[in-house]
C-alpha cells in the first residue's frame, strides 16, 4: 500500500501555523500534516506570543486577515469576540495570536471528515533533518523520528547578534541578551538605569513594557545611526495613478541612484498634491520583491550598508498611539535617543559599563541594566543547533548578506549541490531572495503558494507511485487509470 503523503512543518508561529491552515483546507486527497513548535501554544510565535496590552499591531486591522482573497476576516472576527475595530485600527498583538489559533481549530473542525490528517507537536523540537530514500527523517527531542515527503521551515526569525559578545561572556547577570525574556525584565526596578542597544521596533516593545511595569529611570536608547521607526498616517492615501506610473518606471533601474533619485521626485510631487509619504513607500511594496531581484549583487550590498536602516523606519512604522507615547517619553527626558557605537562593556555585580562611541564623544557610562534590541540577524553565532545540522549537511545554504538561506521560488531550499526537492523555507528566511518578507501580507501570500506546491508535488508522487505499480511495458492500460486521476 502506498504510504500517505506526509508534510512536517517545523515551527508553529504565524507562517507554519498560516501553511497548515492552508493545506487543511485545500487538501483533496489522504495527507498528514505535522507541526512542531518548541512553544506550549500554536500561531504566535514571538511575535504574537507577548502579553503586553500596549503591544499592538504594525498593519491595521484591515490588512491582517489570514487569506488574501477575505481581508475583512480578522476584523469579522474581532467583532464577534466582543470588540469592535475599525479597519483603520491596531489591534493588540495577543488577540492576533488568538484569532490565528482559533482559525487552526476552526479550519480542523470544519475538514474533520476531510483529507487532511493534523497533528501538533507542542513543547518539542527538531534537532536534525536527513534525506532518505527520497523522503526525509525528521529527528525530534523527545527521540521521535518523522519520515516526512516534504518539510518546510518555518522557524521565524533567528536572534539578534549580540554586541557585547566581545567584552562579556555567556553568563550576565545585568545584561539580557533576550529582549522578550519578560521574567528577567520584570526585575528591572522603577527607577534603574537602562541601556537598550537598538533603537528599533523592538526597543518601542521593551519601552512600552518598562512603562506598563511602572518604570520611571531613564532610559538611553542606541543604535549606529540613532534612528526611530516613523509613524503610520493618519488615515490611508492612495498614489495616484501617474505618480504610481513615474514611481515603477523611474524605480526599475537596476542602481540604487536612480532608485533613490525617483522615490523622492515622487515624494515631492506628492506633497504638492498633499499626498503624504506614506503612500509612495507603500506603492512600492508590491514589486519590492521584483525590484531586489533585479539588483546586481553589489548593489544590494551597497543598499544593505547605507540604505537599509532609512528603508526599514520608513516602511515598517509605529501604530499613532505607540509613537505619542515615545513622543512624550522623549520629551519628559525620561527616553534618550542617540547614535552611536559600542567600544567595550563590563558588568559588575551591581551595574554594567558600556564604553560608548557617540559622534565624536567617546566616553563610559554605568547603567543598572543593559538590553540587546538590535534586531534578527541570520549569522553564524546565533543559528540554532537544526539550522547549524541543515547547513553542515548541505541542504541550507546562508546568503552572501546574512539575511536568510538561498532559496528558489515558494522556498525551494537550494543546497551545496543544487534545490534540495522537497525541503522549503518559509517565512522572514526567505529575505535574502525576496526581500519584502517580513509582514502578514506577504507571509500570507507565500503560505498559500507553497500550500498550493505542496499540493501538486503530492500529486506527482501519487502518479508516480502508481506508475511504479504497473508493468512498464503495458502503457495503455496505465493510460486509463491514470485518466481518473484527479488534477494537481
Amino acid at each position: 500500500m502506498q504510504q500517505q503523503y506526509h508534510v512536517a512543518i517545523i515551527g508553529g508561529g504565524f507562517s507554519g501555523t498560516a501553511l497548515a491552515i492552508n493545506l487543511i483546507r485545500l487538501a483533496e486527497r489522504p495527507m498528514q500534516i505535522t507541526l512542531v513548535e518548541e512553544r506550549d501554544r500554536l500561531g504566535r510565535g514571538l511575535a504574537y506570543s507577548t502579553t503586553v496590552e500596549s503591544h499592538v499591531l504594525n498593519t491595521r486591522v484591515g490588512n491582517m486577515s489570514l487569506f488574501s482573497d477575505a481581508p475583512g476576516l480578522f476584523k469579522h472576527w474581532l467583532e464577534t469576540s466582543g470588540t469592535e475595530a475599525s479597519e483603520s485600527e491596531f489591534a493588540s498583538r495577543a488577540s492576533y495570536g488568538d484569532y490565528i489559533e482559533d482559525t487552526l481549530i476552526e479550519s480542523i473542525a470544519m475538514h474533520q471528515e476531510d483529507s487532511a490528517e493534523f497533528t501538533a507537536c507542542l513543547q518539542t523540537r527538531a534537532t536534525a533533518i536527513t534525506r532518505r530514500s527520497g523522503r526525509f527523517d525528521v529527528s525530534l527531542d523527545d527521540r521521535r523520528t518523522l519520515c516526512s515527503d516534504a518539510v518546510v521551515i518555518a522557524t521565524g526569525n533567528p536572534a539578534p547578534a549580540d554586541p557585547l559578545a566581545p567584552w562579556l561572556g555567556p553568563l550576565t547577570s545585568r545584561y539580557l541578551r533576550d529582549a522578550w525574556d519578560q521574567d528577567r525584565i520584570a526585575k528591572i526596578a522603577p527607577t534603574d538605569r537602562v541601556l537598550i542597544l537598538g533603537t528599533g521596533l523592538t526597543m518601542i516593545d521593551v519601552v512600552l513594557a518598562l512603562k506598563r511595569n511602572g518604570h520611571t529611570g531613564a532610559v538611553h536608547a542606541m543604535s549606529r545611526r540613532g534612528l526611530l521607526p516613523r509613524v503610520h498616517g493618519s488615515a490611508l492615501q492612495e498614489l495616484p495613478g501617474n505618480l504610481r506610473e513615474r514611481l515603477h518606471t523611474g524605480a526599475g533601474a537596476r542602481n540604487l541612484r536612480t532608485l533613490l533619485r525617483a522615490m523622492r521626485g515622487t515624494i515631492r510631487l506628492a506633497d504638492e498634491q498633499r499626498i503624504s509619504w506614506h503612500s509612495v513607500i507603500d506603492a512600492l511594496r508590491p514589486i519590492t520583491s521584483e525590484l531586489w531581484a533585479e539588483l546586481p549583487d553589489k548593489e544590494r550590498r551597497r543598499f544593505t550598508r547605507h540604505l537599509q536602516s532609512y528603508w526599514d523606519v520608513h516602511r515598517h512604522r509605529l501604530p499613532p498611539d505607540s509613537a505619542r507615547t515615545i513622543a512624550d517619553l522623549q520629551q519628559d527626558g525620561s527616553l534618550i535617543v542617540t547614535a552611536g557605537r559600542v567600544r567595550g562593556a563590563a558588568e559588575t555585580r551591581h551595574s554594567i559599563a558600556v564604553d560608548r562611541q557617540l559622534r565624536g564623544d567617546r566616553h563610559v557610562q554605568n547603567d543598572d541594566w543593559a538590553i540587546n534590541c538590535t534586531g534578527p540577524r541570520f549569522g553564524a553565532q546565533d543559528r540554532s543547533s537544526l539550522h547549524d545540522q541543515l547547513i553542515a549537511s548541505g541542504l541550507l545554504t546562508p546568503d552572501a548578506l546574512g539575511l536568510g538561506y538561498n532559496t528558489a521560488a515558494n522556498g525551494l531550499s537550494l543546497g551545496t549541490d543544487g534545490p534540495v526537492e522537497g525541503l522549503y523555507v518559509l517565512g522572514p528566511a526567505c529575505k535574502a531572495r525576496d526581500w519584502e518578507h517580513t509582514a502578514v501580507p506577504e507571509l500570507r501570500a507565500s503560505a498559500e503558494l507553497l500550500a498550493t506546491e505542496l499540493l501538486q508535488l503530492q500529486g506527482r508522487r501519487k502518479r508516480s507511485a502508481l506508475q511504479r505499480m504497473l508493468p512498464s511495458t503495458r502503457a495503455a492500460p496505465f493510460r486509463r487509470i491514470a485518466g481518473w486521476l484527479p488534477s494537481p
